[in-house]
């Protein structure tokens, strides 16, 4: 697009230049003149982020000092072909301080590259780059140089845009990190997990591979997709830096959309749209594989993903019985607005046509939150007849009867046969309590996108035993949220409501000793934030975001914030994008909002896709496919450069002009304009004043009302009655079901190898006195 010269002065810059820049569409280049070869310079800044596509990124914040030396060490080697000679351009005065930690930004490529940046300060600088192809391949590895080929003129490529890929199976989906252990995990398109760690010298070996089969248990499954990437034999020479030791190849080889890693216990978790399995690098073999496919699904055989005749037919059965409920409530609203006192008939017509409606729907769609989920709950409940229960308003009749009451969306329930239901979202690891409150245990977290939560307790081996015995894992809980959604975060916290530390924090002092009592764990879905208490599974708080202004969550990140001023006081919080690309905080763990601020336009979905939290208070999401936008959520750090460029006399433009004073004859020919339109207001009826009083006074409520909703939290809500919570591993070789059922019902089933008893205890009010009534069956 453009070139300019560099020299020592004005006419050096034309007869003696020392640098050529060239500023191409995708990228700023800048050759050194006066070196032999006419080396790059490696640019400090304006980096080409893009040189092969972003496809995800992660930040690791604080790392270690050894760590991070290895990194750069590391990454001079691979600049050695850059100039030797000082960045040519120069001018400015940089006011922003050192940088009181060391943090990176890792972005995963379209290429199957990993670049690693100082992202300390407000610019980005690139400190190594690690790249998968060398792992996959069927025959040796080629190494040789193409510079030996005799052409003329004798061009050699420059920059580093490339943004062609020989294998899209190699494009990176998700990375993990452990900067204590220097361990790196990422993971592919085709299903590819390789275990990486951080050497400081170059070696040979020959990296092994193991397959895990997520659908073992599915006999009948076939797998049509692309075929999963050949680890290349033999031995293969690795220069200093990242070097893989193993590969666990997921089956099918789909790409992996969620990743975890445990490097005190030796283990790794990936998951794909059929599953997830669990890892051991210690003795490099699986440990356990847990297929999350429906069996009546037609994804479960490999047949098709979806019959076209049947997404056809489902498509347009929603859209009429969606078009029947709009017709039905605009036809009530318009009969409550002529009759401002309806007979009492109608409320028991409309009770059969809810009643028919769901016998029709009962088929398709599962059970959805009642009362709940249509209207607002009153802020002191009163006891209802169970006889005689009344009918389920629309959601718009508080809003027309109170005014000051934020209506509450009802949000269908997703189908449960969904394709993508079985897609796994997020996985966790912690020491937690999960059996009972006397001891904590190893667990497995495993959230998927319809909603279901599956907990595993783990076994590990004591550290001299580590290479002998297996580890044990198996299936202790498993919740089901009602509404299917997405599950994706999950967290525990402690009694001071801060989040269990990652593997090796405590033992490198980088964090306190977690308290052993009052755990609680925070699942946070597309629509709501849920805090149950542990290991009874209580409800214990939620924030219902979609319910009361429509957006879903997209991505969350627990944030610690520090006092700008008090570098002793510091809170965590959950930090939350939504689709509508809002910023939202929410405290720990009442769930309190104390933020509410737009950041990236809704229509930017990329952005918002993109987008990744810091430990601190931070984030970056894409702008464009070529730059990072960098945002602060604390007042303590801010993302904004600090520089000044200094500029001679005369060089800036001058200080706009004040404007002319106004002529006396003109004032006082608005002085007398003036009393004349006060007059004409006078002349108005006193009776528009009070109808724009009246006005004032009803928006100034419902702002009110608003400002009371954003920090509105529903604790110790019902709505976990309809939340399914199954108990997989009791103590004393007892398995018990407990299923909660709104109306005050509940049932316990408890089974043991010889008796099976079934207790059934109903609580119903009767003329303000309560019934119990207790039937054992046997």
């Amino acid at each position: 697009m453009d070139a300019e010269t560099i020299g020592d002065d004005t006419i050096a810059k034309y007869d003696e230049p020392h640098t050529l820049l060239v500023l191409c569409e995708e990228e700023l280049v800048a050759i050194d003149l006066l070196s032999d070869g006419w080396p790059s310079f490696q640019l400090p800044y304006c980096s080409s982020l893009h040189s092969s596509a972003i496809t995800t990124s992660a930040h690791a914040a604080n790392v270690p000092d050894a760590f991070w030396e290895k990194v750069e060490q590391a990454g001079k080697a691979q600049f050695e072909g850059f100039s030797v000679r000082e960045w040519p351009i120069t001018g400015g005065t940089n006011l922003s301080g050192p940088a009181t930690s060391r943090d990176m930004l890792l972005t995963g490529h379209e290429d199957g590259s990993v670049r690693f940046w100082d992202a300390s300060t407000t610019d980005l600088k690139l400190l190594y780059k690690l790249t998968t192809t060398e792992v996959f391949g069927d025959g040796p590895l080629d190494q040789s140089n193409a510079e030996g080929d005799e052409e003329w003129p004798p061009f050699r490529k420059v920059g580093t845009f490339d943004p062609y890929s020989d294998d899209p199976r190699l494009g990176i989906q998700k990375i993990t990190l452990c900067p204590l252990s220097e361990t790196l995990v990422i993971a592919g398109t085709a299903g590819q997990v390789v275990l990486l760690g951080l050497e400081r010298e170059q070696r040979t070996t020959e990296v092994s591979s193991v397959t895990v089969n997520i659908v073992s248990d599915r006999d009948n499954f076939v797998w049509k997709g692309h075929e999963a990437l050949k680890v290349r034999a033999g031995d293969v020479k690795f220069e200093a830096g990242f070097q893989p030791s193993v590969v666990m190849q997921l089956h099918p080889p789909a790409a992996c959309t969620a990743l975890a890693v445990q490097t005190e216990w030796q283990l790794i978790a990936a998951g794909t749209a059929h599953g997830y399995g669990l890892f051991d690098y210690a003795q490099k073999k699986e440990v356990a594989t847990k297929c999350t496919l429906n069996p009546q699904d037609l994804t479960g055989t490999g047949e098709s993903a979806m019959s076209r005749r049947k997404s056809f037919k489902k498509s347009l059965r929603e859209s009429f019985r969606r078009l029947r409920r709009k017709k039905e409530s605009y036809e009530v609203n318009a009969k409550k607005k002529e009759e401002p006192k309806p007979k009492e008939e109608e409320p028991a017509k409309e009770a059969e046509k809810t009643e028919e409606k769901k016998e029709e729907e009962g088929a398709e769609a599962p059970a959805v939150e009642g009362a709940e989920a249509a209207a607002p709950a009153p802020a002191e409940p009163e006891p209802a007849p169970a006889a005689t229960p009344p009918p389920k308003e629309e959601p718009a009749a508080p809003a027309q009867s109170e005014g000051r009451r934020t209506i509450e969306r009802q949000v269908e329930a997703r189908p449960v046969d969904d394709s993508m239901g079985s897609m796994v979202r997020s996985l966790y690891f912690c020491d937690t309590f999960i059996l009972h409150d006397k001891a904590t245990h190893n667990t497995l977290w495993a959230g998927t996108n319809n909603g279901n939560i599956f907990v595993h307790t783990l076994t590990v081996p004591a550290a001299d035993k580590r290479g002998e015995d297996s580890v044990v894992c198996q299936l202790a809980r498993e919740i089901r949220l009602k509404h299917h959604a997405p599950v994706i975060s999950i967290a525990v916290i402690d009694g001071r409501a801060a989040p269990l530390p990652d593997a090796l924090e405590v033992a490198n002092e980088r964090a306190k000793v977690p308290e052993n009592h009052d755990h609680k764990v925070v699942i946070v879905s597309e629509e709501q934030v849920k805090i149950f208490t542990l290991p009874n599974l209580k409800p214990y708080g939620k924030f219902k975001l979609t319910a009361h202004e429509g957006s879903r969550i997209r991505k969350v990140g627990f944030t610690s914030y520090r006092s700008r001023s008090d570098e002793n006081y510091a809170e965590t919080d959950i930090s939350v994008l939504t689709n509508q690309g809002d910023l939202n905080i929410y405290t720990l763990p009442g769930l309190r909002r104390q933020l509410n601020q737009n950041a990236i336009r809704k229509e930017d979905v990329v952005g918002i896709s993109s987008a990744v939290f810091t430990k601190n208070g931070q984030g970056f999401y894409l702008g464009s496919p070529s730059e990072y936008v960098r945002f602060s959520l604390s007042a303590r750090y801010t993302s904004t450069p600090l520089c000044m460029v200094e500029l001679k006399e005369g060089m800036r433009p001058p200080p706009p002009e004040p404007e002319p004073e106004a002529e006396p004859e003109v004032e006082a020919a608005a002085a007398e304009e003036t009393p004349a339109a006060e007059g004409d207001a006078e002349a108005k009826p006193a009776e528009e004043s009070k109808e724009g009083d009246e006005a004032v006074a009803v928006v100034t409520e419902a702002v009110a009302a608003t400002a009371l909703d954003d920090s509105r939290v529903e604790e110790n809500a019902g709505d976990i009655t309809q939340d399914s919570v199954q108990e997989h591993l009791i103590t004393e070789a007892t398995t018990t079901t407990t299923e909660l059922v709104e109306g005050g019902t509940s049932s316990e089933v408890i089974t043991s190898s010889t008796v099976t008893t079934t207790t059934i205890i109903t609580e119903q009010r009767v003329e303000g006195a309560v019934v119990t009534t207790t039937e054992e069956q046997g």
